[in-house]
């Protein structure tokens, strides 16, 4: 009779069975050593991977954020009708602007030599002229004393003449207070497909262009009055609006947010050169400040 044919090794495999063989070691230092091993890798996962790194989460590093501000407003100021194009800058559309409030205009400049304006410079002869800096805030020094008026002499410049005169009292643009402050603010996660704005969503029938911001009935309204974003910073508009920077200088006014602005924009051509002075562009960071105050909410889309 024929042995039997062996049978292939994963059939046997197969239908085996295996179970581990356990050794138990009665030892205060191994079993020390032991959970003092498991502990410590507890630990490590708990308190660095968990607590520490939050491995549990996942971060979207790719942050799409967006700031997009428009005013609206007409305003009569000295005779003349300004719109949005006269007294905001920079163009708009970006996060930050500056609304003028005041402006101190020099008519019929022109490149000259003149008297300085500016009471430092009072002479009463040619050498009070030559120990100076030989740069003004108008022009350049020529070394010579020349009568300013009919008992005042000041250094001669050459430069941008008459020279600017900024001491003068001018009037305050107050219809800017009732102009109107357009935010929309949109922030984006591309890895989570989440996007979050101030503007109600698209066909939800809200009235966007009627509405006007209030901490309790219009919350949700990304449309501000100047005035009342000043008013609810704890200022007042007429005061802030008749804050004057002068020689190029800003001067800096603490406002109840904790955001701080200065205003000296100027700009010229030949035939008018002026300078506009006027409040400082802190309209968005006062409604980041409102924000953060809770005064005013953003919505989901």
């Amino acid at each position: 009779m024929p042995p039997p044919r062996p049978r292939p090794r994963w059939v046997t495999d197969f239908f085996s069975y295996e179970t581990t063989k356990s050794v138990v070691v009665k030892s205060w230092v191994v079993g020390a050593v032991n959970r003092g091993v498991q502990l410590l890798i507890l630990a490590y996962f708990v308190g660095w991977v968990f607590l520490h790194e939050k491995a549990y989460q996942v971060r979207d590093t790719v942050i799409e954020s967006s700031v997009v501000t428009k005013v609206k407003g007409v305003g009569l100021y000295a005779g003349r009708v300004l719109d949005t194009a006269d007294y905001v800058t920079p163009h708009q559309g970006t996060s930050v602007f500056v609304v003028v409030t005041k402006q101190i205009l020099t008519e019929n400049q022109a490149q000259g030599v003149c008297p300085e304006s500016e009471a430092e410079y009072r002479c009463t002869a040619d050498r009070d002229c030559r120990g100076k800096s030989p740069t003004t805030g108008s022009g350049v020094l020529t070394g010579r004393c020349v009568p300013y008026n009919g008992t005042l002499r000041t250094c001669e410049i050459r430069g941008w003449c008459p020279p600017e005169v900024d001491t003068v009292d001018v009037p305050v643009m107050l219809e800017a207070e009732n102009f109107t402050l357009f935010i929309k603010n949109s922030i984006r996660f591309p890895l989570f497909g989440f996007e979050k704005a101030n503007l109600p969503p698209p066909g939800s029938g809200g009235e966007l262009g009627r509405c006007r911001f209030h901490p309790e009935r219009q919350p949700l309204c990304p449309i501000l009055r100047l005035g009342d974003v000043v008013r609810l910073a704890g200022q007042d508009f007429p005061t802030l609006a008749a804050t004057v920077s002068r020689g190029g200088r800003g001067e800096r006014r603490r406002v109840g947010c904790g955001t701080r602005g200065h205003g000296d924009v100027g700009h010229g051509e030949a035939g008018t050169r002026g300078r506009e002075t006027g409040d400082a562009g802190m309209w968005d960071e006062l409604y980041r400040c409102l924000v953060a105050k809770g005064l005013v909410k953003t919505k989901k889309r």
